[in-house]
């Protein structure tokens, strides 16, 4: 059997955590008192960016080739490695939500951050991954999603379902 290394994976996460950590520490937003501070700023920031976005396509494809390898019979279930993966979503996710403020207050003083709406995508994302389903899809917004999908099937607003077989 084959074991899965989850190291570089983990590296790209920690280089991200540690970066953005730093820029949220020191409050990076606020004092560039003339356009090339402000720039250097924003590409500061983009550069975080391009970062978080790695190391959270690192660890979705970690995560996709260890389930891909497991469900294939070429390695063994390992709690272990699952738990460092979900580690590396929960890490990555909390360190983004504290690093969005910085890029949504840059944005709405200077322009758009380049990777931004990709990000924001990868934060909702890692969200669904993170949270269990009995807690993502319960409440209100599944009332509301349930109700929005009876109410485009009655406007008839979606496809109908058949088996392959028919």
């Amino acid at each position: 059997m084959v074991t899965m290394p989850t190291e570089p994976a983990m590296l790209m996460v920690r280089a991200f955590v540690d970066a953005s950590s730093r820029l949220v520490e020191v409050g990076l937003v606020g004092d560039e008192s003339d356009d090339r501070s402000l720039e250097l700023t924003l590409m500061t920031v983009e550069g975080t960016v391009a970062v978080g976005l790695a190391s959270f396509d690192s660890i979705s494809q970690l995560d996709t080739a260890w389930h891909t390898a497991v469900y294939s019979g070429l390695v063994e279930f390992n709690p272990r490695i699952s738990e460092i993966i979900l580690d590396g979503y929960l890490g990555w996710h909390e360190s983004t939500k504290k690093y969005l403020p910085i890029v949504d207050r840059l944005e709405a003083r200077a322009r758009p951050i380049v990777g931004a709406d990709a990000l924001r995508a990868s934060f909702r994302e890692s969200a669904g991954i993170i949270t269990p389903d009995d807690q993502f899809f319960a409440g209100d917004e599944l009332d509301r999603l349930a109700a929005d999908a009876v109410s485009a099937h009655e406007q008839g607003k979606t496809a109908e379902f058949t088996e392959l077989d028919d």
